[in-house]
This record gives structure tokens, C-alpha cells and sequence, in this order.
């Protein structure tokens, strides 16, 4: 990884193709188990990219990537001027969001709609049950982050949509539950990557993808795995996909946080 690159670098980069991951804030006001159960910057304490920053550093980089994601390591729709931006982002639907979904609204939904510069929302939904749930993803509710998720369903359709899945030895066994979970919502797509501290025990796992995927043929449901999580960062998408979904392929990604600092992932 290269890090510290000023934007200067960043534009003056002779390649042909790139995505681009950006956090506009630190903050987020879960503390899942698998990524922040000791804390981390609180909604108050966050720190977030100014919005003249962002139009002027990283909304032109944008606009030349092949395609890009809102929310990789925190949670964006804790940005203040979070509206603000979904008009400044490119005009081509290339973007993708990754929200917990406690503060995907009705009205937030609505403008990314209505900005149409969205290809895939994923909404993080780590078990089928409210117990589960919410033993997971501490300080979410079930059924919040359930009934938001049905809205954007509807709003953006169902293939836009893709409810996200961590195994762990705590849910695996509801990963049936999602899938159907999503079907009965609305939802055309399950996500699921696991925790690098437990990539081997989930792959020995092979009875439950199957089970999963017989669920996920039944009920119309696109089931992929996606890269391993580790270290609170996403790894690309494997090739394990029911049906076939188009992931555009880069060979480099680019990624700006809350200080406005690029790095090459």
C-alpha cells in the first residue's frame, strides 16, 4: 500500500482503470463484534472531511473511476452534509454504498434515488433473528435496519440492493435465514465474506453454503461471497456467484479517508 499521495499524484496516475473507496467521517455509532466492540470515535468526536475538500479533491477523481464506493471502514450516512454530496457525485450510475442501515431513512433513501448515482446499495445484516442480530451488531435493532432495507428495496429495486452477510461462529447458522430473509423483503442479493481470524473454520462450513444455496435458487435470490474481512477493510469479490452478477474488474484501487490523505489499497 502506498500511502501519504497528494492529489496532484493521484490525477497524474497513467492508468487506464480504477475504483475508488472513500470514508467521508471516522465514526460510526455501532459496536459490532467483529470490528469495533472496544469503541472507536464517537458521532460527536468523528472526524469528517470538509465538503469544499471533497469537491474539489476527490469528486474529480471520481469522475474518471471505473467505479467507487460510499462507506468502506465507517458508516457514511453519519456525514452532516450527507445529502449535499449525493449531488455532487458523478452523474454515471457507477457508485456503491456500504451502510449499517440504522440511518438509511426514508428521506436519505429518497435522495439517493432521486441522485440515481448508485448501482448497489449493501446494508449490513449479520443474522436472521432479532437476538442474533443484535448481539452482533451492538446498539443496532433487528428491525430497523429490516423495515429501512425493505423501503430501499422498493425505492431503487431489488437488484440494487444486497443485504451483507459476516460469517462467524455466532450466525452461521442463519445464513439460510437471510437469504430467505431477503426474499420475503424484497431484497435480490446476499452478500456473505467472513472474518480473516475465521476464513478456515467458516470454508469447512460446505453443508451450510449449500443449504444457502438451495435457498437462494428457490426463492430467486443472487447469493456471492465476497473477500475475506480483515483488519475493518473489504478485499475484493471472488468468483462465487448464483446468478452471475457484473462486478466491473480494475487492477487498482485507490482509497482517500477522513484527512483527505490517498493511499493505494
Amino acid at each position: 500500500m502506498k500511502k501519504g499521495m497528494r492529489l496532484s499524484e493521484v490525477l497524474g496516475l497513467e492508468i487506464k482503470s480504477y475504483a475508488v473507496n472513500f470514508d467521508l467521517n471516522n465514526g460510526c455509532q455501532l459496536r459490532c463484534t467483529m470490528c469495533r466492540p472496544t469503541g472507536g470515535p464517537s458521532v460527536r468526536d468523528q472526524t469528517v472531511l470538509p465538503i469544499d475538500v471533497f469537491s474539489r479533491e476527490v469528486v474529480p477523481v471520481l469522475a474518471r473511476a471505473a467505479h467507487y464506493q460510499f462507506g468502506c471502514y465507517d458508516e457514511p450516512t453519519l456525514v452532516p452534509y450527507f445529502e449535499e454530496a449525493m449531488g455532487l457525485l458523478p452523474p454515471e450510475r457507477i457508485g456503491r454504498m456500504n451502510t449499517n442501515g440504522m440511518l438509511l431513512t426514508v428521506r436519505k433513501i429518497d435522495v439517493m434515488a432521486a441522485s440515481a448515482k448508485f448501482c448497489l446499495v449493501k446494508i449490513s445484516c449479520d443474522g436472521s433473528t432479532k437476538e442474533t442480530f443484535e448481539k452482533i451488531r451492538v446498539k443496532g435493532v433487528f428491525e430497523t435496519v429490516v423495515r429501512h432495507a425493505t423501503y430501499a428495496a422498493k425505492k431503487f429495486g431489488s437488484e440494487t440492493v444486497a443485504l451483507v452477510f459476516t460469517l462467524q461462529q455466532g450466525n452461521i447458522h442463519e445464513l439460510t435465514g437471510v437469504v430467505e430473509l431477503a426474499a420475503r423483503i424484497g431484497v435480490g442479493t446476499v452478500i456473505m465474506h467472513s472474518k480473516q481470524s475465521e476464513l478456515a473454520w467458516c470454508g469447512q462450513r460446505l453443508d451450510t453454503y449449500l443449504l444457502a444455496l438451495e435457498a437462494a435458487k428457490k426463492e430467486g435470490v443472487a447469493l456471492m461471497e465476497s473477500g475475506q474481512l480483515g483488519s475493518g477493510g473489504y478485499h475484493g469479490f471472488a468468483a462465487y456467484r448464483y446468478p452471475p452478477i457484473f462486478l466491473a474488474h480494475v487492477p487498482l484501487y485507490l482509497r482517500v479517508n477522513p484527512s483527505g490523505a490517498w493511499s493505494i489499497l
